[in-house]
């Protein structure tokens, strides 16, 4: 096993273990509820198939239902962000696969990073609100909460890169 899948796999437990005890419990009259699991499903590597990458997306999505407790809305929104990905990456990122198959601060840098994951995240929780809701007549209610759920994830997300990556891997 590589560095990089170490290194995901790492990502992926402490991102779990972070929405367990940090995110499920952030509940501010309803409008902050960041989910900063799909940061794991978003820095997947580029050469995954995407039918491998929904297969991991509704697996992990399936574990944080059980965990946090939230009935399928975490399976759904996490096969949709790995549906989405390819086209979020071709839309911001035309390099090949070939050429870059990894999505990491010293590779693409900060700001590419941080726009990614910001437009991932605010496409995730979107679509996450859209199906827990289940309607739309509150639609600016859902997209008022899903601006404040996507950058307090972000923020949390480089709060921890900021605490727990070294300062030679961040550059």
């Amino acid at each position: 096993m590589s560095r990089r899948w170490i290194n995901l796999i790492i990502i992926g437990l402490s991102v779990t273990v972070m929405q367990m005890l940090i995110g499920s419990g952030l509940n501010f009259y309803g409008l902050f509820n960041p989910k900063m699991y799909p940061v794991f499903l978003l820095l997947l590597p580029r050469n995954i198939k995407p039918v491998f990458a929904m297969l991991i997306g509704f697996f992990y999505g399936a574990l944080i239902d059980l965990l946090c407790n939230t009935y399928g809305f975490g399976i759904a929104a996490s096969v949709f962000i790995c549906f989405i990905k390819p086209y979020i990456l071709q839309l911001i990122y035309n390099k090949s696969i070939e050429e870059e198959s990894e999505i990491s601060v010293k590779v693409q840098g900060e700001n590419f990073v941080l726009t990614y994951l910001l437009i991932g995240l605010f496409l995730f929780h979107l679509f996450y609100f859209f199906v827990e809701l289940g309607e739309l007549a509150n639609i600016f209610y859902i997209l008022f909460k899903t601006i404040l759920s996507a950058l307090l994830a972000l923020i949390l997300y480089v709060i921890f890169y900021m605490l727990f990556c070294s300062i030679p891997e961040r550059k």
